[in-house]
């Protein structure tokens, strides 16, 4: 057959089968559309979203650097720096029931390391400010710039006119407000102290690897005469080479394999379905001398050309909503990459999709073609007597397409698993119980020991004050814990030890840090309940108090048994002291706080109290007093303690409520992302819902002819199609809700276990909204075929296809 211009008679044929159904001609370009768009778009706001963060970094400083203005001046001039930029912390003061920070940026900071907008210049005269929208809002001032302001910068009662040089735009209501000061205004408030510059550093290199920035900077810094030890990290690192957010990469990962293997699935079972309900006409060409090959070469056409409108439609769909889901992220380079590759998935899996549908067209006898049938369920013949009821006969051709039911409810209901798991995991998720374990152990309220007085400004600060405090009279006394207590409201106060110290020791980068953080102290008790937690070394009470040794978090870099932590403090003679103190055991600080949380906050270190007596001659050792609160009493205790707080220039008070806050929004976005992934399974499964009911719904028309022609009423063929779509729902339904609330359980648990942020809840408002919309899917979809069935007469369906 076909033996003259044998390719132009088999694409006439190709494009002439597609034409005569338009019906499969649209579903399954759509279906190849959608499925491309889905991927594409998902890639895209994966890789915007990345790209947002980096941008956030790719730019700015690798390292900052404490300088001299010596040592300043020659690093600006290293030819291996990009630029330098200048930031000082000039010093606080709590003022009323706020606290008012001022700092000191220069213009090259400002404009290459924030990242806020705001109207106006930079301060560069001594008289000169920049404030925040939010400062000024509550000092009830509608200045603007260029306007004269009266400001107490300091908290001493010295108030000083200034000329607004810019207002920076933040409206965020909070109780600590930030004001910017010139250099030569930073020196006047500083008087003869020298400006604390941090000189943030833009290194001419692109490198990400910690030890590679590291070299890079030394060797940058060799002829300024800074030391290494002043060197630290910025975000650019962490960020940079994604250690910031390794938590969520499996999280994408599994997103962008799910969504790829769905669209394979989805576009094999589309092309399944339209060749096998053209298997009649296939085995009519058959008859008239058409060869295997020849079919083979014809159904080939076919997916060529409806992948060649579907992947095309489905890039420019893509395109446009990745870039409207993520607009700061769209990169022209990303998308021309993504849409390479899924384009390439395309194709791919169409040829492999059409592997089998070739198989079957190709291989089908014009006679076995005649008869071709969906059916692959079991041969075996069973007896039995059944009543043919419409429902029956609804379960009858249930069962007829096992692998066909099985992936579109498989689908659907996998949709409906994720979707009830991430909704149960959504609600359970309790982040202030997981505030509460890693750093409020106990109550709502905590009051700690301030550094300083009321101003850093003043001429007599003390950075060792809290440490006085507790050398002479502890402020969190008994008398104060009796105060409390006596407040309505109040269910107990608990006290935990600790004294502020410095710790210096090398962090994971190379680089050597400092923090100021309230070390707790142990007992000789808590060090017996310690022992059982640690992974190496000892808790030996009298071993640790010779020594004057420390346990360590295994979370830090120098965690091994036998390093040295540079530990600085205030001494028992009224005297500032560092030394080097030895690492005597190691544990984990999940383990700490689960078993005996000996000062909240997740704490890093720990020594003993009798080393703090010995060291620093503090006999009251109280650092935090946590307050327990009945809940319905929360807000006026918490006035009325924040009252004694602010009446005092020696305790300050945190709240938990500001800590589940910032943490709750860190929960939302990994939320996000899991209900997302649902959402595009849901998608998926509602097409190969779609693509069953109306491919199956034109191959079966011989049958519905026949059961009418024995006497079936279409009302009873009506109620038989509804029941079907009804089947499909149902087990979506039963799949959904029942391993959808185990796997939910399971993983609860296993969450638990490890992080200690569940409260157990089943979500039902979403999971009623997922049953609802299948409803009305199955509504939508009985309807269309209803209409569909009512289009044909019994002797059109009774008609053999063509």
């Amino acid at each position: 057959m076909f033996q003259n211009n044998n390719r132009a008679v088999i694409k006439h044929l190709a494009k002439n089968n597609l034409h005569t159904d338009p019906t499969r001609r649209y579903v399954t370009t759509l279906t190849i559309a959608l499925s491309v768009c889905l991927i594409l778009a998902v890639s895209l706001v994966i890789v915007g979203n990345e790209a947002v963060h980096i941008s956030t970094q790719e730019s700015k400083a690798q390292v900052k650097i404490g300088v001299t203005e010596d040592q300043l001046a020659k690093l600006k001039k290293q030819p291996d720096v990009e630029w330098t930029g200048e930031y000082a912390n000039i010093g606080y003061s709590y003022q009323k029931d706020i606290t008012l920070n001022v700092v000191y940026e220069d213009q090259t900071q400002i404009e290459n390391q924030e990242d806020f907008s705001y109207k106006g210049t930079i301060p560069t005269a001594e008289n000169e400010v920049m404030l925040p929208s939010n400062y000024l809002s509550y000092l009830h001032s509608d200045a603007k710039p260029g306007d004269i302001i009266s400001l107490d910068l300091t908290g001493l009662g010295q108030k000083k006119d200034y000329r607004i040089s810019a207002v920076l735009d933040y409206n965020k209501q909070i109780d600590s407000y930030i004001v910017w000061v010139s250099k030569k205004g930073a020196q006047a408030l500083l008087k003869d102290k020298p400006i604390p510059v941090i000189a943030y550093t833009r290194l001419k290199t692109d490198a990400v690897d910690s030890s590679d920035i590291t070299d890079f900077t030394y060797k940058a810094i060799q002829s300024t005469g800074i030391d290494r030890r002043q060197v630290q990290f910025t975000n650019y690192f962490a960020v940079m080479s994604g250690g910031d957010r390794k938590s969520e990469k499996p999280i994408i990962i599994m997103l962008g394999l799910i969504v790829m293997a769905l669209a394979g699935i989805v576009i094999y079972s589309i092309f399944y379905s339209s060749v096998t309900k053209k298997v009649h006409q296939y085995g009519q060409l058959r008859t008239i001398g058409m060869t295997k090959k020849q079919v083979r070469k014809m159904v080939r056409m076919e997916g060529r050309k409806l992948a060649s409108h579907g992947i095309p439609l489905g890039i420019i769909s893509g395109l446009i909503i990745g870039y409207l889901m993520c607009p700061n992220g769209f990169r022209i380079k990303n998308a021309a990459v993504w849409t390479i590759i899924v384009s390439l998935f395309a194709l791919i899996t169409i040829k492999l999709s059409m592997g089998k549908s070739v198989k079957i067209a190709a291989n089908t006898s014009p006679i076995e073609g005649s008869r071709f049938s969906f059916y692959t369920g079991s041969r075996k013949v069973k007896k039995a007597k059944h009543t043919l009821t419409p429902y029956y006969l609804a379960l009858m051709h249930f069962n007829e397409n096992r692998k066909k039911t099985a992936v579109t409810v498989l689908m659907l209901g996998l949709s409906g698993i994720l979707l009830v798991t991430t909704s149960i995991l959504a609600k359970s998720l309790n982040v202030e119980k997981m505030v509460r374990f890693n750093s409020f152990p106990k109550g709502e309220l905590y009051l700690y020991i301030q550094r300083i007085s009321k101003s850093t400004f003043s001429n007599d600060t003390d950075y060792n004050r809290d440490t006085r405090l507790q050398q002479k009279n502890n402020p969190l006394n008994e008398s104060l814990q009796a105060q409390i207590k006596a407040i309505d409201g109040v269910k107990d106060v608990t006290p935990y030890n600790g004294v502020s110290l410095t710790i210096t020791s090398t962090s994971f980068g190379g680089t050597i840090t400092s923090m100021i953080d309230i070390m707790p102290t142990l007992t000789r008790e808590g060090c017996t309940k310690i022992n059982p937690i640690l992974k190496e070394g000892t808790a030996d009470y009298d071993i640790l108090t010779k020594q004057n040794g420390i346990i360590i978090s295994s979370g830090e870099a120098n965690a091994k048994v036998g390093s040295k932590c540079q530990i600085s403090g205030l001494g028992k003679d009224g005297q500032p002291f560092s030394m080097d103190l030895p690492v005597v055991g190691v544990y984990n600080n999940s383990d700490l706080m689960e078993k005996c949380p000996l000062m909240p906050g997740s704490p890093s270190f720990l020594i003993t109290d009798e080393s703090v007596r010995k060291l620093m001659g503090v006999t009251d050792q109280t650092g935090y007093l946590a307050i327990s609160v009945e809940p319905e009493k929360l807000d006026a205790v918490t006035k009325h303690v924040k009252a004694i707080a602010d009446a005092s220039d020696e305790v300050d008070m945190i709240k938990l409520s500001d800590s589940v806050e910032r943490r709750q929004k860190m929960f939302d976005e990994k939320v996000q992302i899991l209900y997302a992934i649902a959402a595009i399974i849901f998608v998926f499964g509602i097409i190969s819902l779609i693509n069953t009911v109306i491919t199956q719904l034109a191959s079966r028309k011989l049958e519905f002819g026949l059961l009418q022609a024995e006497g079936m009423t279409s009302r009873q063929v009506e109620k038989m199609l509804v029941t079907e779509n009804l089947f499909y729902i149902g087990g979506t339904a039963v799949l959904s809700l029942g391993i959808g609330s185990i796997l939910g359980f399971i993983l609860c648990n296993i969450i638990e276990n490890k992080a200690h942020c569940i409260i157990f809840h089943f979500e039902w408002p979403i999971v009623l909204i997922f049953l609802l919309s299948l409803l009305v899917i199955q509504m939508l979809l009985s309807a269309y075929t209803v209409s569909s069935f009512k289009k044909t007469s019994i002797i059109n369906r009774l008609r053999m296809p063509e």
